[in-house]
């Protein structure tokens, strides 16, 4: 997986922020709509709070390369207020 998402980084530079969401997808264990939902403001150092979970709020720890994912999406979407505002942005 990790060699297939370098490679299409690679080909499509412009979707270099949507492959990282997939690697923050993966590392962190979160469903789809949690990280699509995920507002920077419940992003805290190597935590990400998330109010609206599944089977309700809940605290994901992140491990060193999630944490580095993090700051390489708040770098590609420094005003927006979360990843799917951010998605639209990069149509």
């Amino acid at each position: 997986m990790r060699r297939a998402l370098d490679r299409f980084a690679a080909t499509q530079p412009s979707r270099a922020p949507q492959v990282d969401i997939i690697r923050l997808l993966l590392l962190a264990g979160c469903r789809k709509s949690e990280i699509v939902t995920l507002r920077w403001q419940n992003v805290d150092g190597d935590t990400l709070n998330l109010a609206d979970a599944k089977s309700g709020p809940r605290r994901v720890f992140l491990n060193a390369p999630a944490r580095v994912l993090t700051l390489r999406l708040d770098m590609y979407f420094v005003d927006c207020v979360n990843f799917r505002q951010a998605d639209r942005l990069q149509a």
